[in-house]
């Protein structure tokens, strides 16, 4: 796995969606590195009641993303599922904000991280759920870019959230 520390504007808007999840009565689910989850406790802990505390849920993204060749897209789609199903046992609205690096997927091309979006995106769309899905930028190849934005509705800068200009699909909110 890529260790970085992401921006100090990624941890904000990170913080924020938590924040904001919880004052609407969702439970959060961060899929992040240790080091993400730390920085984004330590930013709502002040904010938040030992029960608000208690909606937020933390899975190391080296257990969700962690393949080698023996592992199909199935296999991992079925264990990031098993992490959410507890959450989405208790009957509320979950938020997930899942960050994922190229190196986790390691050996694969632009083809299998598209095709493992396409499926996250399908089983998200079955569920209760509102997920966010991180790429640090600097660490994507243009291809690799160039497929993301085509198959995600909003991509977020460490400035704005933007509607992606490549994102087509007759469901899209997104007005460009």
């Amino acid at each position: 796995m890529l260790h970085r520390s992401f921006s100090s504007p990624y941890i904000d808007y990170c913080s924020t969606y938590v924040l904001d999840g919880v004052k609407y009565g969702y439970r959060i689910c961060l899929i992040t590195s240790d080091a993400t989850y730390t920085k984004v406790h330590e930013r709502v802990k002040p904010q938040l009641t030992k029960e608000q505390l208690e909606l937020i849920h933390f899975v190391p993204s080296e257990l969700v993303y962690q393949i080698d060749d023996e592992i199909n897209d199935e296999v991992m789609m079925q264990r990031h599922l098993g992490f959410l199903r507890p959450i989405f046992k208790l009957g509320v609205p979950v938020r997930t904000w899942s960050e994922v690096t190229s190196s986790e997927r390691k050996g694969n091309g632009v083809e299998v991280l598209i095709n493992w979006e396409d499926k996250v995106q399908q089983e998200i769309g079955k569920l209760w759920l509102t997920s966010v899905c991180a790429y640090e930028g600097s660490q994507l190849s243009g291809p690799t870019m160039t497929a993301l934005l085509r198959s995600h509705e909003y991509f977020l800068t460490d400035r704005e959230l933007v509607c992606s200009p490549l994102y087509r699909n007759e469901e899209s909110r997104c007005y460009v």
